[in-house]
């Protein structure tokens, strides 16, 4: 599982062991839901034997998220792979906002101060490998 955004994880799988699989794979269902709710989980079905992820959107932002996959055959569903969590990522604009917010009265005083500020804002990158400014 990985954050993409604030509303968007992407979750990924591997197959199930060749001698597990009851025939050929058909598609596969990815099943979630906000850790700890007593509601019942949400289902995406991947008609394709062949993927291997699935983005997630609609989530909220910074809430842990608990994932489970079962992979399908013509003869039904597989067992559920066991619970991988994932937490969606805070929104970078509601920091700056905030942050204009706090600095603005300082910025806009009219005693003539001078004031630099930098701010840099860091968000993982695609791949995971780094980051972006």
């Amino acid at each position: 599982m990985t954050a993409k955004s604030s509303t968007r994880i992407t979750a990924s799988w591997q197959l199930p062991p060749a001698d597990d699989r009851n025939g050929v794979i058909t598609g596969f269902k990815l099943f979630y839901k906000k850790k700890g709710s007593s509601g019942s989980q949400n289902v995406l079905n991947v008609n394709s034997g062949s993927a291997r992820n699935k983005v997630v959107t609609g989530l909220d932002e910074y809430t842990e998220y608990e994932f489970q996959v079962l992979a399908y055959t013509y003869v039904g569903d597989g067992p559920k792979s066991s619970v991988k969590y994932e937490t969606t990522m805070e929104d970078s604009k509601k920091l700056i906002k905030l942050i204009y917010t706090l600095l603005h009265p300082i910025i806009t005083t009219r005693e003539k101060k001078y004031i630099c500020i930098h701010i840099h804002v860091y968000t993982a990158d695609d791949r995971g490998t780094g980051c972006l400014k």
